[in-house]
Protein backbone atom coordinates (compact mmCIF):
# COMPACT_ATOMS: atom_id res chain seq x y z
CA UNK A 1 0.00 0.00 0.00
CA UNK A 2 1.62 3.30 -0.99
CA UNK A 3 1.45 6.30 1.17
CA UNK A 4 -1.47 8.33 -0.48
CA UNK A 5 -3.44 4.97 -0.06
CA UNK A 6 -2.71 4.67 3.54
CA UNK A 7 -3.82 8.75 3.70
CA UNK A 8 -6.82 7.91 2.24
CA UNK A 9 -7.34 5.23 4.13
CA UNK A 10 -6.41 7.28 7.33
CA UNK A 11 -8.99 10.35 6.26
CA UNK A 12 -11.84 8.07 5.55
CA UNK A 13 -11.29 5.84 8.91
CA UNK A 14 -10.73 9.22 10.87
CA UNK A 15 -14.13 10.83 8.59
CA UNK A 16 -16.20 7.30 10.29
CA UNK A 17 -14.59 7.77 13.73
CA UNK A 18 -15.48 11.46 13.41
CA UNK A 19 -19.14 11.01 11.95
CA UNK A 20 -19.83 8.48 14.42
CA UNK A 21 -18.60 10.74 17.53
CA UNK A 22 -20.80 13.66 16.08
CA UNK A 23 -24.31 11.39 15.95
CA UNK A 24 -23.06 10.25 19.38
CA UNK A 25 -22.82 13.10 20.25
CA UNK A 26 -25.90 14.25 18.98
CA UNK A 27 -27.84 11.69 20.94
CA UNK A 28 -26.46 12.11 23.96
CA UNK A 29 -27.45 15.98 23.45
CA UNK A 30 -31.01 14.59 22.20
CA UNK A 31 -30.84 12.30 25.47
CA UNK A 32 -29.73 15.22 27.65
CA UNK A 33 -33.14 17.22 26.36
CA UNK A 34 -35.57 14.53 26.23
CA UNK A 35 -34.32 13.64 29.96
CA UNK A 36 -34.77 17.29 31.54
CA UNK A 37 -38.51 17.50 29.66
CA UNK A 38 -39.12 14.22 31.51
CA UNK A 39 -37.74 15.28 34.28
CA UNK A 40 -39.73 17.99 34.51
CA UNK A 41 -42.93 16.73 33.60
CA UNK A 42 -42.58 13.93 36.31
CA UNK A 43 -41.87 16.86 38.92
CA UNK A 44 -44.93 18.58 37.74
CA UNK A 45 -46.59 15.80 38.25
CA UNK A 46 -45.44 14.18 41.37
CA UNK A 47 -46.35 17.88 43.00
CA UNK A 48 -49.86 17.39 41.69
CA UNK A 49 -50.17 13.96 42.91
CA UNK A 50 -48.66 14.91 46.41
CA UNK A 51 -51.39 17.68 46.50
CA UNK A 52 -54.35 15.30 45.68
CA UNK A 53 -53.02 13.16 48.10
CA UNK A 54 -53.13 15.66 51.21
CA UNK A 55 -56.61 16.46 49.66
CA UNK A 56 -57.55 12.94 49.78
CA UNK A 57 -56.17 12.74 53.30
CA UNK A 58 -57.91 15.98 54.45
CA UNK A 59 -61.32 14.49 53.29
CA UNK A 60 -61.11 11.50 55.01
CA UNK A 61 -59.96 12.86 58.15
CA UNK A 62 -62.76 15.07 57.88
CA UNK A 63 -65.61 12.13 57.08
CA UNK A 64 -64.09 10.77 60.14
CA UNK A 65 -64.59 14.00 62.11
CA UNK A 66 -68.16 14.16 60.56
CA UNK A 67 -69.07 10.53 61.48
CA UNK A 68 -67.29 10.80 65.29
CA UNK A 69 -69.81 14.10 65.73
CA UNK A 70 -72.74 11.78 63.99
CA UNK A 71 -72.23 9.04 66.58
CA UNK A 72 -72.11 11.45 70.08
CA UNK A 73 -75.27 12.75 68.78
CA UNK A 74 -76.98 9.43 68.58
CA UNK A 75 -75.29 8.18 72.07
CA UNK A 76 -76.62 11.27 73.67
CA UNK A 77 -80.30 10.79 72.30
CA UNK A 78 -81.15 8.61 75.49
CA UNK A 79 -84.81 8.73 75.21
CA UNK A 80 -87.27 7.59 72.84
CA UNK A 81 -88.39 11.49 72.58
CA UNK A 82 -84.44 12.38 72.33
CA UNK A 83 -84.08 9.90 69.80
CA UNK A 84 -86.97 10.63 67.16
CA UNK A 85 -86.30 14.44 68.12
CA UNK A 86 -82.78 13.70 66.25
CA UNK A 87 -84.38 11.47 63.60
CA UNK A 88 -86.66 14.59 63.12
CA UNK A 89 -83.87 16.76 62.41
CA UNK A 90 -81.41 14.88 60.29
CA UNK A 91 -84.27 14.05 58.17
CA UNK A 92 -85.97 17.65 58.15
CA UNK A 93 -89.51 16.58 58.66
CA UNK A 94 -91.86 19.11 58.56
CA UNK A 95 -93.52 17.89 61.46
CA UNK A 96 -92.28 16.09 64.71
CA UNK A 97 -92.78 12.32 65.19
CA UNK A 98 -95.96 11.44 68.56
CA UNK A 99 -94.79 9.30 70.68
CA UNK A 100 -97.62 7.83 73.03
CA UNK A 101 -96.18 5.69 75.82
CA UNK A 102 -98.38 3.08 77.51
CA UNK A 103 -100.05 3.99 81.05
CA UNK A 104 -97.14 3.10 83.97
CA UNK A 105 -100.07 0.40 85.14
CA UNK A 106 -99.57 -1.36 82.04
CA UNK A 107 -96.06 -0.87 81.11
CA UNK A 108 -96.21 -4.31 78.62
CA UNK A 109 -98.67 -2.22 76.51
CA UNK A 110 -97.01 -1.18 72.78
CA UNK A 111 -96.53 2.36 72.41
CA UNK A 112 -98.14 4.24 69.70
CA UNK A 113 -95.73 5.79 67.40
CA UNK A 114 -97.86 8.68 65.35
CA UNK A 115 -96.38 9.60 61.90
CA UNK A 116 -97.63 12.80 60.34
CA UNK A 117 -99.15 12.36 56.86
CA UNK A 118 -97.08 15.64 55.79
CA UNK A 119 -93.32 13.27 56.66
CA UNK A 120 -94.45 10.31 55.19
CA UNK A 121 -93.52 11.64 51.27
CA UNK A 122 -90.19 13.14 53.38
CA UNK A 123 -89.57 9.78 54.65
CA UNK A 124 -89.80 8.05 51.55
CA UNK A 125 -87.27 10.45 49.84
CA UNK A 126 -84.69 9.85 52.73
CA UNK A 127 -84.58 6.06 52.89
CA UNK A 128 -84.76 6.27 49.02
CA UNK A 129 -81.70 8.46 49.21
CA UNK A 130 -80.03 6.65 51.39
CA UNK A 131 -80.21 3.45 49.82
CA UNK A 132 -79.20 5.61 46.50
CA UNK A 133 -76.18 6.34 49.19
CA UNK A 134 -75.40 2.22 49.70
CA UNK A 135 -75.16 1.66 45.96
CA UNK A 136 -73.34 4.73 45.45
CA UNK A 137 -70.29 3.66 48.47
CA UNK A 138 -70.04 -0.01 47.13
CA UNK A 139 -69.81 1.57 43.17
CA UNK A 140 -67.04 3.98 44.71
CA UNK A 141 -65.49 1.33 47.19
CA UNK A 142 -64.54 -0.61 43.83
CA UNK A 143 -63.95 2.36 41.55
CA UNK A 144 -61.52 3.68 44.36
CA UNK A 145 -59.98 -0.27 45.05
CA UNK A 146 -59.74 -0.07 40.49
CA UNK A 147 -57.69 3.76 40.97
CA UNK A 148 -55.27 2.61 43.48
CA UNK A 149 -54.56 -0.60 41.17
CA UNK A 150 -54.56 1.55 38.02
CA UNK A 151 -51.62 4.44 40.17
CA UNK A 152 -50.20 1.40 40.53
CA UNK A 153 -49.85 0.20 37.36
CA UNK A 154 -48.99 3.85 36.15
CA UNK A 155 -46.47 4.52 38.78
CA UNK A 156 -44.57 1.07 37.16
CA UNK A 157 -45.02 2.68 34.06
CA UNK A 158 -43.57 6.04 34.74
CA UNK A 159 -40.89 3.96 36.84
CA UNK A 160 -40.09 2.48 33.42
CA UNK A 161 -40.08 5.27 31.05
CA UNK A 162 -37.73 7.11 33.52
CA UNK A 163 -35.44 3.92 32.91
CA UNK A 164 -35.83 3.61 29.51
CA UNK A 165 -34.85 7.45 29.21
CA UNK A 166 -32.04 7.12 31.14
CA UNK A 167 -30.77 4.48 28.30
CA UNK A 168 -32.33 1.48 30.36
CA UNK A 169 -30.87 0.09 33.52
CA UNK A 170 -26.67 0.52 34.56
CA UNK A 171 -26.26 -2.93 33.13
CA UNK A 172 -28.07 -2.20 29.83
CA UNK A 173 -25.54 0.51 29.67
CA UNK A 174 -22.77 -1.06 30.35
CA UNK A 175 -23.45 -3.00 27.54
CA UNK A 176 -23.74 -0.59 25.48
CA UNK A 177 -20.77 1.28 26.16
CA UNK A 178 -18.74 -1.88 25.99
CA UNK A 179 -19.96 -2.60 22.30
CA UNK A 180 -19.00 0.92 21.14
CA UNK A 181 -15.65 0.24 22.66
CA UNK A 182 -14.92 -2.41 20.90
CA UNK A 183 -16.30 -1.14 17.94
CA UNK A 184 -14.09 1.76 18.00
CA UNK A 185 -11.28 -1.15 18.74
CA UNK A 186 -12.08 -2.65 15.73
CA UNK A 187 -12.03 0.69 13.91
CA UNK A 188 -8.74 1.30 15.26
CA UNK A 189 -7.63 -2.16 14.81
CA UNK A 190 -8.15 -1.54 11.23
CA UNK A 191 -6.80 1.84 10.97
CA UNK A 192 -2.88 0.27 12.46
CA UNK A 193 -3.83 -2.93 9.58
CA UNK A 194 -4.07 -0.07 6.55
CA UNK A 195 -0.39 1.73 7.79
Amino acid sequence: MTTKERYVALALILAVVLGMAYILHRSDVERAQDMATMQATLKQQNEIISQLGKQMEARSAQAEADKKTLQAQADSAKTLQQQLALIASRMSLPQPINVTLPATEHPDAPSAVSVPTANVSTLLDYTTTCEQCKVDRAALSENLRDSQSQLGSMTKERDAAVSAAKGGSKWTRFKRAAKWLAIGGAIGAVGMVAR
